[in-house]
Formats: C-alpha cells, sequence, structure tokens
C-alpha cells in the first residue's frame, strides 16, 4: 500500500524561560498508509494534540518533515496552510462537538463553509453537496437550518464530521471524536465513522484515551509517551502480546487486563511522577523510575524505537520476536514474500493455531497405550 502521510524525525519544541525548551514531540518517525486507520494513544501530556496540530499544518515545526502524499508539506508555514491547495486533502474533527461549531451559525452554514472556503463550488452545487454530506452522516434534512443549541450530542457530532468530509480529504485526524458523548451515542458515531471510511477510502488518524475503542477500529496503533513513540504495530497484535511494558501498563488497566486475564505487580508501573519533559536526558530511557523492569542500563542508554518483528517495533531493551514470530517472519523472507502487518498477524496466529492442534493430537492416548506421550515443540 502507498503511504499517504510521513513523519520523519519530526520534532517540535517550546521554549520555556530563556534557555530551557519542552520537548512535546521528539524525533518521531512513523507513516499511514491509504485507507487505514492508525490509533494514537497515550496518557494526557505525552504530545498527542501537539502531534496532531504538526500533521494537519497548524503549528510550525522545530525540525523534521511531514510528507503527505509525496509531497513535503512540513515548511508550509501554519498560518498559510489555510489557503494551501493542500488544507481540503487533510481535516480534522474535533474533541468537543459543542465548542467546535458556531453558535451563530445553522449546521447547514457550518458545512458549508468549510465546502465554500476550500473548494470553487456555489450557488446550487454548494447546497447539493451539503445535501449529500448530511445523507452520508444520518442527518436529517430538517436539522440543517438549525443552530448547536437546538441539536443533541450525536446531532452536533454528525454536524462535525459532516464539516470536515464534505470536501471528500484523503486523511481525517480525529481528536477524541466521541470522548464528550453518551455511551449510546458514541457507539453510533464509530459506526458511522467505519462505514464512512469503507465508502470514501479515507485514511483515519484516531486519538483516543479509549483502549477498546482504539482495539476496535483501528488497522495499527501508536503508542505515545513523553513526546517519543515507544510501541507500534497492528492493534490485534498489540493488544494481545504488548511488548513495551508502558503499553502493557496501559492495556493491564482495561477491564480484563491483558491477555489470559492475568496481570501481575510486574505488568503495571511503579508509582512517582514522570520525568520532566523540559530538557529531558537524551541519555536515559523515558520511562525509567516508573518502569518495573528498568535497570542501570536503561538510565545511562536511551533505547531507540527499532522493529522487532515484521511490523512491530518497540523502544524497549527487554523486547524481542517471539519464536513462532520469528519462524514466520524467516519462512516469508525465505520465499521473498512480502504481506502487509496485519496479514503477516493473521498468518502467525493461524501458525499458533496449528501448532496448538499438532500439541492436542500428540499428547493423545489410545486406550492400551503404554509408552509416554512424545514431547511436543512448537
Amino acid at each position: 500500500m502507498k503511504r499517504l502521510i510521513e513523519a520523519i524525525d519530526l520534532v517540535k519544541h517550546f521554549p520555556v524561560g530563556d534557555k530551557k525548551r519542552l520537548h512535546a514531540v521528539d524525533g518521531l518517525n512513523f507513516h499511514i498508509e491509504a485507507g487505514e486507520t492508525v490509533g494514537l494513544v497515550g496518557e494526557s501530556g505525552c504530545g498527542k494534540s501537539t502531534l496532531v496540530r504538526l500533521l494537519t499544518r497548524t503549528l510550525d515545526l522545530t525540525d523534521g518533515q511531514v510528507r503527505f502524499h509525496g509531497h513535503g508539506i512540513g515548511l508550509i508555514p501554519a498560518r498559510a496552510m489555510a489557503d494551501h491547495p493542500m488544507r481540503r486533502e487533510i481535516q480534522m474533527v474535533f474533541q468537543d462537538p459543542t465548542d467546535s461549531l458556531d453558535p451563530r451559525y445553522t449546521a447547514r452554514q457550518t458545512i458549508a463553509e468549510s465546502a465554500r472556503l476550500l473548494t470553487d463550488m456555489s450557488g446550487s452545487a454548494l447546497d447539493r453537496a451539503v445535501e449529500e454530506t448530511a445523507t452520508h452522516v444520518g442527518l436529517p434534512f430538517e436539522l440543517l437550518d438549525r443552530y448547536p443549541h437546538q441539536l443533541s450530542g450525536g446531532q452536533k457530532a454528525r454536524v462535525g464530521i459532516a464539516r470536515a468530509i464534505v470536501v471528500k480529504p484523503r486523511l481525517l485526524v480525529l481528536d477524541e471524536p466521541t470522548a464528550a458523548l453518551d455511551v449510546s451515542v458514541q457507539a453510533v458515531i464509530l459506526q458511522l465513522l467505519d462505514r464512512l471510511k469503507r465508502e470514501m477510502g479515507m485514511s483515519f488518524l484516531f486519538v483516543s484515551h479509549d483502549l477498546n475503542v482504539v482495539r476496535l477500529l483501528c488497522d495499527r496503533v501508536l503508542v505515545m509517551y513523553l513526546g517519543q513513540i515507544v510501541e507500534s504495530g497492528p492493534a490485534r497484535e498489540v493488544f494481545a502480546r504488548p511488548l513495551h511494558p508502558y503499553t502493557r501498563a496501559l492495556i493491564a488497566s482495561l477491564p480484563g487486563g491483558l491477555a489470559g486475564g492475568q496481570t501481575t505487580d510486574a505488568d503495571l508501573l511503579i508509582g512517582g511522577d514522570p520525568q520532566s519533559p523540559i530538557d529531558p536526558d537524551a541519555h536515559r530511557c523515558r520511562l525509567f523510575g516508573r518502569c518495573p523492569r528498568g535497570v542501570e542500563r536503561c538510565h545511562t542508554l536511551a533505547p531507540p524505537l527499532r522493529e522487532i518483528s515484521r511490523g512491530r517495533a518497540a523502544a524497549c531493551h527487554f523486547v524481542g520476536p517471539t519464536e513462532r514470530e520469528a519462524f514466520v517472519d524467516a519462512a516469508l523472507a525465505m520465499h521473498n514474500i512480502h504481506v502487509d502487518p496485519a496479514r503477516r498477524a493473521a498468518l502467525t496466529s493461524e501458525f499458533n493455531r496449528v501448532a496448538e492442534m499438532a500439541r492436542l493430537v500428540q499428547a493423545a492416548r489410545l486406550p492400551g497405550d503404554t509408552l509416554p506421550a512424545p514431547q511436543y515443540r512448537p
């Protein structure tokens, strides 16, 4: 698949005082492919919102590159991006549908404003685009002439989504789009987003604190901590076998905890405050001091984000691929077969299923058997 947007050594530092710098985003490298939904998770203050503003070009970079569909957009000043032709290709759905809507605009005016500013549509063509988009998001026409205070939370969320997709963007950035909604409404909006992605072929960057939503909606997951990506990989694999201690702690905090339902103290972070993001020590792991596995090496040598197995990466000294993942990767490499991370995850799951069947068959005992069961080796 073709890369739609790519961040290369992306950096954003904010000045604090005379000489100090707050490292909000610190050397990130990742990409989102066409038609892919990528989840971005991490605790408050880890840099998610800053990263979103850098990608949508509403905040200037300190260093690095942002490439969209092969074109460099990182050097476009944030002020100039509003009038740039690339603006319509990257749109955003905001966290609070009430605060993000102009109380003086009707739903129709709100949706039309995006199309009027970012396309050459006007008159009857603009009216048709607004009504077609309202149909896409399930917003009845009789609600189009209402103001935000006359709409429910779910209806306002639909207006916010319609405003973003009316110009047919290729990337839709969703910043906690369901956080301010009731649980019942959340499910409806998530189903709507999933349908829109399939029908319109958009890519999503889905920012959320709700890990269960990320698990269900996203193809891949990026885990951020103190301005850095500490783990990435297919959502199914990350939730089934988190590699980084921080990811394990996040998933262990969910109802049901880690896969298998067994969570121990070793899966939880040690109490204490996180390190300061102001001029952090470049030689120390950002999680050191809270990590249950931290050793002296972590204090003196920061682990880089490295590929652990095909499609998976983690920034930790103590992680590596399982034997079965390594076997699948070796088999694919031997036959020069290239598959995407989701397909590789499916192959690994199938290998695990077949291996378990083989173990059960070899362990089966027939009446009258006197020899011990053969020792199974995966």
